[in-house]
């Protein structure tokens, strides 16, 4: 039984946990001047949305090992400084896998 009551806890840490992280994304994300493409697509890291987001348009992506090519779309759109853009790719991979694992752990 007790088991079975720390499963609601549990699940709530990682919706907070991930709510905290979709924060961070869209704050880092509008440091870099984004299109309203991505203003969109950011906006869809709103609390009500994250979940089916992440379940919807994420995890085929890194499932099927896009997510290079997925950041390197948002990277059209964002306005990053030459010397500071494998760094801002390789954060925006990390964030989208980090999303996607976070949900799928148990």
């Amino acid at each position: 039984m007790a088991s079975s009551s720390l499963t609601p806890k549990v699940a709530l840490a990682k919706q907070d946990f991930l709510e905290t992280k979709a924060t961070n994304f869209k704050n880092y994300i509008t440091g870099f001047n984004p299109s309203s493409k991505v203003l969109d697509f950011i906006s869809k890291f709103e609390k009500d949305q994250l979940i089916p987001t992440i379940a919807t348009n994420l995890i085929p992506i890194v499932t099927s090992k896009m997510t290079l090519v997925a950041s390197n779309d948002l990277m059209k759109e964002l306005q990053v400084p030459d010397e500071k853009k494998d760094e801002v790719q390789k954060k925006i991979c990390a964030y989208l896998e980090m999303f996607v694992e976070v949900l799928l752990s148990k």
